[in-house]
């Protein structure tokens, strides 16, 4: 009888455990696309994921082209792919002076569109130094690591053996 209780209880945990699973993976694909379909931004904050939630505004900022999506992301990896989204398009980079991630959204916008001329908008020495080096390893020009100014001893030659991958 014993035996019997015991098989019972694992039996209810491992279908609660599944179910458990199959809803947030399976509730957090319906909001998604409740989202999308219906065009109701504030279902994002209903999944669970942090993935699906920052694929849930990359999607708004791509469709309406708003940035202000990309600010809502709580995963920073996904802040630069939004970023990249909104460069991707017709949009002006006057955007990037309007929201307080200036920095990602400059370089963004300059590695999209291989312009390092962009990355002299930015204030701080190292964030145009980062810039140019996202741009030279992008495109695979090494010529523009001379663009940098050394910060740190090494920037220079750091930007150099990142985009020949000695680094």
């Amino acid at each position: 009888m014993k035996k019997y209780f015991i098989g019972i209880v694992v039996i209810v945990f491992v279908v609660i455990i599944a179910f458990g699973i199959k809803s947030v993976f399976y509730g957090d694909n319906y909001y998604l696309e409740k989202a999308f379909t219906t065009g109701d931004e504030s279902l994002c904050k209903k999944i669970n994921l942090s993935d699906s939630v920052s694929n849930c505004y990359i999607g708004f900022a791509d469709k309406t082209k708003d940035i202000g999506y990309c600010l809502k992301i709580p995963d920073a990896k996904y802040g630069m792919t939004c970023y990249n989204t909104i460069a991707n398009s017709d949009k002006s980079i006057s955007t990037c002076s309007s929201i307080e991630d200036k920095y990602n959204c400059y370089t963004a916008f300059a590695a999209t569109r291989k312009d390092p001329n962009i990355c002299k908008d930015l204030s701080d020495q190292e964030e145009i130094n980062f810039c140019y080096k996202v741009i030279a390893i992008e495109t695979h020009n090494e010529s523009l690591c001379s663009k940098i100014i050394d910060v740190h001893s090494t920037d220079r030659q750091d930007c150099r053996g990142d985009v020949s991958g000695t680094r």
